[in-house]
């Protein structure tokens, strides 16, 4: 682990108990094995799904690519529901990224799922890559379901956060060949 400030948690309030827990009812569900080019929920392109709008999604099934999330939107979750994300050979990204913003971005893993997300090949442009990536922005993964975080390629960490990271109540499984978690200001864990 690498990080900023390590929160104690004797000293730090305790959360929201909303940030615990992933709530499904209204998300807007998308089929990982069935996406389209033409939907208005999202933009699909080069096995790349882009989600630029405000809301709740439910992510299931395998996208062989990448996911990103980026926008203005104040709020954007991400609820994993038996969903594997693995970039291809061919891609030199994260299998998730969270690109700059000042909104909240959230990860979740959905009551007793098991999701899987990886690398292909490692390192990207600048020579560091990443299963997980939050550009210049903090990020909440929380749940109770299971997050594989899977390296296949080199010199790659797991998360890396480029602001805030806080983990609540989720099962994180980590297998990489660099750092399992790089927060760079503040990493704060509970219950997980």
């Amino acid at each position: 682990i690498t990080s900023g400030d390590i929160e104690n948690k004797d000293e730090v309030e305790k959360p929201d108990e909303n940030l615990f827990h992933s709530n499904i009812e209204g998300a807007i569900n998308i089929d990982l094995n069935n996406l389209s080019n033409d939907s208005k929920t999202y933009e699909y392109k080069d096995d790349v799904l882009t989600i630029s709008n405000e809301g709740v999604y439910a992510l299931s099934g395998t996208l062989n690519g990448a996911l990103v999330v980026k926008g203005d939107a104040s709020s954007i979750t991400i609820i994993l529901y038996n969903a594997t994300i693995a970039t291809l050979d061919a891609q030199n990204v994260p299998a998730i990224t969270f690109e700059k913003h000042n909104g909240e971005r959230i990860l979740s893993a959905y009551q007793n799922t098991l999701n899987s997300l990886s690398d292909s090949i490692g390192d990207d442009e600048n020579g560091e890559g990443a299963i997980i990536q939050a550009k210049k922005s903090s990020l909440i993964i929380n749940g109770a379901g299971t997050i594989n975080l899977i390296s296949k390629g080199e010199e790659v960490t797991a998360l890396k956060v480029k602001k805030d990271l806080s983990i609540f109540s989720v099962t994180l499984n980590i297998n990489t060949s660099d750092h399992g978690i790089k927060a760079g200001e503040l990493l704060s864990i509970h219950n997980a």
